[in-house]
């Protein structure tokens, strides 16, 4: 299950939104943007309709941006 939440500020607001809030969203995108076009696997993505509404970068950006890091390797 993934989770994509809105932002917890209003637009033009001086505060940024959550730091906690940026991750899980960056995360989701990134999960969504790994996954192929041919995988069937069931997929349950938890949001809103404010989440839905809000921009977000083309997938071409996030897959672009994303480096994922394991452990024992070099």
């Amino acid at each position: 299950m993934l989770s994509f939440p809105a932002w917890d500020s209003v637009p033009y607001d001086r505060v940024a939104p959550n730091a906690e809030t940026i991750a899980n969203r960056i995360e989701t995108l990134s999960e969504l943007t790994e996954r192929g076009t041919d995988d069937r696997t069931p997929l349950v993505l938890l949001t809103s309709v404010n989440a839905v509404l809000q921009r977000v970068p083309p997938p071409a950006f996030i897959a672009g941006s994303s480096l994922r890091l394991k452990s024992g390797t070099s």
